[in-house]
């Protein structure tokens, strides 16, 4: 009796030390499971058969293919060209098992919208892919080529639906105002459809309700393989291999556009939350499934993590706020203009009509501006020229120019814009690394007089003479 006590004793030790040893080990690296049997979320901005949902699947199932983790649980979040998911992110702030995919159009969305979820906010993980986008019709159009297209197009703007899978601000959208404008048609006269991604755009080509589709070619695999859709040509710099089409620049049409995909975490995720989603899915970056994913799509390969990837959202963001600020700030100048009255009689120019100028040019710069970014242009140094233009902002220097902008504001009416307009120029000099202190004084001192002659003289419109009043 007393020895099987014993033995009793001893495999309730051995049971309990059993249920000890994974509880321990839990304890030890903070709760932390086995990578392959870890369940994470993938939420996707946009309807079932569209790019982003294309590029979450294809990645989710080359994680899981390769055992990089356990299965994912993917959910379709629609609205608002993906700011309704962002704005599902943003309220999973902290969640570290939630990824999310996105793109040019959720960048541009979210100032479209004005939503608080901006990128900014967001852990970025990767960028994943750059896609051309492709001009489709159904299989009986009586359009063979893009001069075909354009000739139809140009003779009669309104009468070519277009559609495309996203919202107007959206890729798919601002690829054909882009392809309008270069063929000489205004962007105001196209008749575009927008729908919510692939699925619906794809339907409504198959079934005649548009004659053109224009959007990424992945989305449209099984109808151009089996011959129900026809692509005329693809907006890249390079043809696709997996496409038989030619690009629009080799068809006669000076324009290149593409589209970039990535993913997001929510925001203030740990560092090794971080860590662990880059590690994931560079890893899937490697794998041969992604490989292929990115042949039978047509995508390009345009992977980067990190510093990288954040810095180059931060770009997009960046330049997205400055449009908004040129176009607020153009708007307002020529909102101020109708206020002025009228200058000398014999004056062949109004007063009002600079502000006029300058304010049109402020707006125009500002939309080519998220033109250009939504385009994804970045600027081209010149042959032997050592910059390295795709860093990230100077914001240092440009806390300094905004720093000079305000002074010559709070003090212009004391001092006159003789004076403060000489300080600004000379400031600005010393600020982008000139260290001639005196000529540039000398410099600003002439045009800000030149400007004051200029502006009385020529538009009879004084500017504020300050302490000089009475000299000037």
């Amino acid at each position: 009796m007393s020895l099987s006590r014993s033995r009793r004793g001893v495999l309730a030790l051995v049971g309990a030390l059993a249920l000890l040893v994974p509880t321990a080990a839990c304890g030890v690296t903070g709760g932390t499971e086995d990578a392959s049997n870890r369940r994470l979320r993938m939420m996707i901005p946009n309807s079932p058969g569209g790019g982003y949902d294309l590029t979450g699947r294809a990645a989710a199932k080359a994680i899981e293919d390769d055992d990089l983790t356990g299965r994912f649980e993917i959910r379709n979040v629609l609205g608002a060209s993906g700011t309704v998911a962002m704005q599902r992110l943003l309220n999973e702030e902290g969640s570290d098992d939630l990824v999310m995919t996105m793109g040019l159009g959720v960048v541009g969305a979210v100032y479209t919208n004005k939503s608080k979820a901006t990128v900014s906010r967001m852990t970025p993980i990767a960028r994943l892919v750059e896609e051309q986008e492709g001009i489709l019709v159904p299989a009986d159009s009586p359009y063979r080529t893009v001069a075909d297209l354009a000739k139809a197009w140009k003779a009669d703007p309104g009468s070519v639906t277009v559609g495309g899978g996203s919202s107007p601000g959206g890729p798919d959208h601002l690829f054909p105002m882009q392809l309008a404008e270069t063929l000489g048609i205004d962007p105001n006269d196209v008749n575009f459809i927008s729908y919510d991604g692939g699925g619906p755009l794809t339907t409504a080509l198959l079934g005649s309700k548009i004659d053109v589709g224009m959007s990424g070619l992945g989305e449209f695999e099984g109808q151009i393989s089996d011959g129900s859709l026809r692509v005329l040509a693809v907006s890249g710099e390079k043809r696709l291999s997996t496409v038989d089409a030619p690009t629009l620049t080799e068809s006669g049409v000076d324009l290149v556009f593409t589209n970039w995909r990535g993913v997001l975490a929510p925001p203030d995720i740990t560092a090794a939350q971080r860590e662990y989603l880059v590690g994931l899915f560079t890893k899937m970056h490697e794998t041969p499934e992604w490989r292929e994913a990115l042949e039978r799509n047509g995508w390009s390969d345009n992977f980067a993590t990190g510093s990288e990837f954040a810095t180059f959202l931060d770009e997009q963001d960046t330049r997205y706020v400055l449009a908004a600020f040129l176009v607020v700030v153009g708007g307002y100048v020529v909102y101020d203009a109708t206020g002025l009255s009228d200058g000398f009689a014999d004056q062949p120019v109004q007063p009002y009509a600079f502000p006029y100028v300058v304010g049109a040019v402020l707006v125009v710069l500002g939309v080519l501006l998220a033109v250009a970014t939504r385009r994804g242009d970045v600027a081209q140094g010149e042959e032997g020229e050592d910059v390295d233009l795709t860093a990230g902002s100077d914001w240092v220097t440009v806390a300094k120019l905004a720093g000079l902008f305000i002074v010559n504001i709070a003090l212009i009416d004391w001092l006159g814009w003789a004076i403060t307009g000489a300080v600004l120029f000379a400031g600005t000099a010393y600020v982008l690394g000139s260290r001639t202190p005196v000529r540039d004084l000398a410099v600003g001192a002439a045009l800000s007089v030149g400007t004051f002659y200029g502006f009385y003289v020529g538009l009879g419109l004084p500017m504020p003479a300050g302490i000089l009043d009475g000299v000037l």
